[in-house]
């Protein structure tokens, strides 16, 4: 990707190299995000401790490059964010596309043409997620987003968990424990997404669902609330809907009414890099005639 770079960000584990050289990060707990090659190194560091919850004074970010993922090179300032970025995204050889980039033990990152897969794999297969979340790519356009589902919930502009109606005003937020005269909207939402293999529910969150309508759930609230003859909510509905975008996605099974379901929900979504995609292609055509 030439402006985007979809990384895991792990906390608490450790590196293990196994048989063979490869190497794992196992332990800990692991996050998703999206990172942007304009995005600075202050952006980068509160954006992982809001969705880590870290304390900014208390972390030492180190991340790997793919050609040695068992070397930790420290995660300081802008120069080196730009070099982890650059160690994924430059160099447009054929090797590059879809390889297994190990994680770190605190930053690591891995292609979003990693594990691609059409739709139909992951509904076909009704038991993956089954004792921990396997994780896919694919290319999907959204086909249809139901107007009248709760697309959001109010949340606490400090830590961003829900709050509630506070006792005589304000909304009053478990999490910080602390009433507030605002909070703000955060998207939680379901799509359904369709490839040339066939369609499934996908479930969204705030940070995905932005990139979809390129605007925040409070813009889309008040786009909602206006009355007039051109809705420009459903407009807004609208223009998201068949446009290709590439998902990394996570599978799991939750358990609804005593009976077990398959859960998708979206890590990370970018534009389609079409010179990529025919880089993609090229490769699994080279795979199938050396098959052959």
């Amino acid at each position: 990707m030439e402006e985007d770079m979809f990384c895991y960000i792990h906390e608490g584990g450790q590196l293990v190299k196994c048989v063979g050289g490869s190497v794992q990060y196992q332990g800990g707990r692991s996050e998703s995000m999206v990172v942007s090659r304009h995005m600075s190194h202050s952006d980068f560091v509160s954006k992982l401790c809001d969705a880590l919850h870290f304390d900014q004074n208390s972390i030492k970010l180190e991340f790997t490059v793919k050609f040695e993922p068992s070397c930790l090179l420290p995660l300081h300032d802008d120069a080196a964010l730009l070099k982890m970025y650059d160690s994924e995204c430059k160099g447009a050889s054929m090797a590059s596309i879809g390889s297994d980039i190990s994680p770190s033990s605190k930053a690591g990152v891995r292609s979003m043409y990693y594990n691609r897969v059409s739709l139909s794999y992951v509904t076909s297969n009704p038991s993956l997620g089954e004792d921990k979340p396997s994780f896919f790519s694919i290319r999907a356009y959204i086909s249809f987003i139901k107007p009248d589902q709760t697309m959001w919930y109010r949340a606490c502009k400090t830590c961003n968990k829900k709050v509630t109606d506070a006792i005589g005003f304000g909304y009053w937020c478990e999490g910080c424990q602390k009433n507030d005269d605002e909070c703000s909207l955060r998207y939680i939402m379901v799509v359904k997404d369709s490839d040339a293999s066939g369609e499934a529910w996908l479930s969204l969150f705030n940070e995905q669902a932005e990139r979809i309508f390129v605007c925040s759930a409070d813009e889309l609230n008040k786009l909602k609330s206006q009355e007039g003859e051109e809705n420009l909510f459903q407009q807004k509905l609208k223009e998201a809907i068949w446009v290709p975008h590439l998902f990394r996605i996570s599978v799991a099974q939750h358990e609804y009414t005593n009976e077990k379901r398959q859960k998708i929900t979206a890590r990370a979504v970018v534009p389609v890099d079409y010179a990529a995609e025919s880089r993609l292609l090229l490769e699994e055509i080279s795979k199938m005639k050396t098959s052959q």
